[in-house]
């Protein structure tokens, strides 16, 4: 009945070209996703749409991700993303140690000791964390059972994985409960790089911008842009997992909609994993209609438990993850 409702409001949307009158509690932003939607709704997902991806669909909307081309100028570039990753990573910080830290010493007659040991404290737990959310099993479960609540199939490992995530294109590898936290750290180290890598480019850029400094000017500009594209990546990404984490939902919980309901003006509250019609749902998310419903979510248990329990409960090998 609710479905009717909802298809009737649709139809009288597009007659008159009114639309739903909600404000969303939490925006959604689905294409920042690691994650894709299921390749029977490629196209739908192409136009920034998210169609519902049901748990039969998910693994292969991993496969999907895996598979995606990403060229420019004729050239797949998908190949080579964690490559890219990791050695843009590693030749910021290098420009970082060997060029904007010692100006910055410099210009502001600050100790060197401190001011490279912080920032190399930062690096190294930034390259370690990266590391190992590369190369760590993500958390497969030991025998080759169901698994536990919230674990997952991936298409990368043989048995599902405890507390499954997401699949991450930038490191080629499944996120869930032995590295998910390591991931997160990442992202805050790259984050908190690229924000003071911006600021001291900057500052820097204005103190030399009047004396006959060309080559430090462009190495400072040429870092900056670096900088800014790196936030430009990387900042929508932790927006989105900082959610998450405070919701205790996990990514391919979210892609799914297990816990988002549509309203109308009706006052109908419909669950997102019971809209099936693609043209619906995508009506619905372009009118802003679907909220997050911590009711329908049994592992939501207020923002200071959530995030308690995703820093603070342990993920050995005998760990379920169902938390």
């Amino acid at each position: 009945m609710g479905l009717f409702f909802l298809l009737l409001e649709v139809s009288f949307r597009r007659m008159s070209g009114r639309s739903f009158a909600v404000q969303p509690m939490h925006p959604m932003h689905p294409t920042l996703l690691t994650s894709r939607p299921p390749t029977a709704a490629l196209e739908a997902a192409e136009e920034g749409k998210a169609p519902l991806v049901s748990e039969s669909d998910s693994e292969n909307s991993e496969v999907s991700e895996a598979q995606r081309d990403y060229v420019l100028l004729g050239f797949d570039f998908k190949p080579w993303l964690p490559q890219v990753f990791m050695t843009s990573t590693v030749l910021g910080s290098a420009c970082l140690f060997g060029f904007q830290l010692p100006l910055l010493c410099t210009v502001l007659q600050l100790p060197k000791v401190p001011i490279f040991a912080s920032c190399g404290v930062l690096a190294a737990a930034t390259f370690a964390s990266m590391g190992y959310s590369a190369a760590a099993d993500p958390g497969q479960i030991e025998d080759g059972g169901k698994g536990p609540a919230r674990s997952h199939k991936s298409w990368q490992y043989p048995r599902p994985i405890r507390r499954h995530d997401h699949y991450c294109k930038w490191i080629n590898n499944v996120i869930g409960l032995r590295n998910h936290r390591p991931f997160i750290l990442m992202l805050a180290g790259l984050t908190l790089t690229g924000m003071f890598g911006l600021l001291a480019d900057g500052y820097l850029t204005v103190v030399f911008w009047r004396e006959d400094h060309v080559a430090t000017e462009v190495g400072l500009l040429l870092h900056a842009m670096y900088s800014a594209i790196l936030l430009y990546i990387v900042v929508p990404i932790v927006e989105i997992h900082a959610g998450l984490i405070s919701r205790n939902e996990l990514a391919q919980e979210w892609q799914r909609r297990l816990y988002w309901v549509a309203n109308c003006s009706l006052g109908l509250a419909i669950p997102a994993s019971a809209i099936d019609d693609v043209e619906l749902y995508n009506e619905l998310f372009d009118s802003g209609a679907f909220f997050y419903d911590p009711a329908r979510n049994p592992y939501d248990n207020g923002l200071a438990s959530n995030c308690a329990s995703f820093w603070c409960t342990p993920r050995w090998s005998d760990t379920p993850g169902d938390f």
